[in-house]
């Protein structure tokens, strides 16, 4: 059983001694998030006697994890290359470490899980970190635990990525106004279309459909393309599951791919974030990847079926359309979808964008987002 408590100055050398453990560790595993010169014992002193830093302690009081939580906000994450999905009053993560002994063994995530109750404690019901590109582990773990790519931000001189989640009175907040959202949604031409649409399918049925028909489902993508010369004209498509795993590329322009991503930091960075194309074989890159098109209207298809050519689950899944306009400037396209339902419907689209130069603002436009359901006899 562990618990997380605020930490005492007379643990502020347990506390350290697992961040230096943490930092040999990333160098063994072959990246450097933690340097030599950060964080240091005055960082962790600073934590305790700022009443931000907390121990994870087993039932005999021993320290098995560190990290600070810091209410009072980080002024670099006002500068995201993405989007927060909040912007309510959150806490911040920072500088945590597990102990040798219990790594492994799920302890980062009940460490995380216990730094939600804390906030609770406090009335905060949002959280906010961050963790380098190269930290696959740290990223693994925040996932697990629900935590959302919000992009990047910028700390000490590096990208790093990017989390939050909501949880608690905020994320039934969240839910609710997503709710009057499909209200007001419903009551729209299109979805008044994919009611009639329903209604004429019960009918079919009623009138003698055999049971052994298959239904085809799918997601089409439809945008009007217009190329944008040099540092534009980039873009991917791809879709996540509902705690934001990322499911599968359906297309990325092949020169963010092979070598953009590491050439232009600015080439769809959400993206390059969520599969991390550095690790991809060429054959894997092959299959998703294309040369940039020329305009006109473009179109694709999700199929259901993950980068393994498995079909997915019932569930909501999430469709991005992100393009690089004009250097940093993008502009990031996003729709939800209900797999396994039985309504075909145009979906709703969320515009999020990033920069305000107007430079080739209509790379892509008229984006359009249709949930299928062909039935085949």
């Amino acid at each position: 059983m562990f618990a997380l408590f605020p930490a005492q100055l007379s643990e502020v050398d347990a506390c350290y001694d697992l961040i230096d453990q943490g930092r040999e560790f990333q160098r063994k595993q072959g990246f450097v998030q933690w340097t030599p010169d950060y964080p240091q014992r005055e960082h962790v002193a600073s934590d305790i006697e700022a009443g931000r830093g907390y121990a994870l302690k087993d039932e005999s009081g021993h320290v098995a994890g560190y990290i600070c939580i810091d209410f009072g906000g980080e002024p670099a994450y006002d500068s995201i290359k993405g989007q927060w999905r909040s912007k309510e009053p959150s806490g911040v993560l920072h500088r945590m470490a597990i102990s040798p002994n219990y790594r492994g063994q799920g302890l980062g995530g009940v460490l995380l899980l216990e730094c939600e109750r804390i906030c609770k404690e406090k009335g905060v019901t949002y959280l906010r970190a961050d963790t380098s590109p190269d930290n696959t582990r740290m990223q693994h773990v925040f996932e697990k635990v629900g935590y959302v790519r919000c992009g990047f931000v910028e700390l000490r001189g590096s990208d790093k990525i990017a989390y939050d989640k909501l949880f608690g009175c905020h994320r039934r907040r969240q839910l609710f106004r997503i709710w009057e959202t499909s209200v007001a949604n419903f009551r729209s031409a299109a979805a008044l279309f994919a009611a009639f649409s329903m209604f004429a399918g019960s009918s079919a049925y009623a009138a003698g459909q055999s049971n052994a028909d298959v239904a085809s489902e799918s997601v089409d993508i439809a945008l009007d393309y217009q190329r944008g010369g040099i540092a534009s004209s980039q873009y991917a498509i791809w879709v996540e599951d509902a705690i934001g795993r990322p499911v599968r590329t359906i297309f990325v322009t092949r020169f963010t791919a092979t070598r953009g991503f590491s050439e232009r930091p600015d080439a769809v960075p959400t993206w390059v974030a969520r599969f991390n194309p550095s690790q991809m074989t060429s054959a894997q890159i092959d299959a998703v990847s294309g040369a940039t098109p020329s305009n006109g209207t473009l179109r694709y298809t999700w199929d259901g079926t993950d980068e393994q050519g498995k079909p997915v689950p019932a569930g909501t899944y999430t469709v991005f359309l992100e393009g690089t306009l004009h250097w940093s400037t993008r502009v990031l396209y996003l729709a939800q979808v209900q797999w396994g339902g039985s309504t075909p419907v145009q979906l709703p689209v969320t515009v999020r964008k990033n920069g305000t130069s107007d430079r080739n603002k209509d790379m892509l436009d008229n984006v359009k987002i249709t949930h299928t359901m062909a039935v085949q006899p």
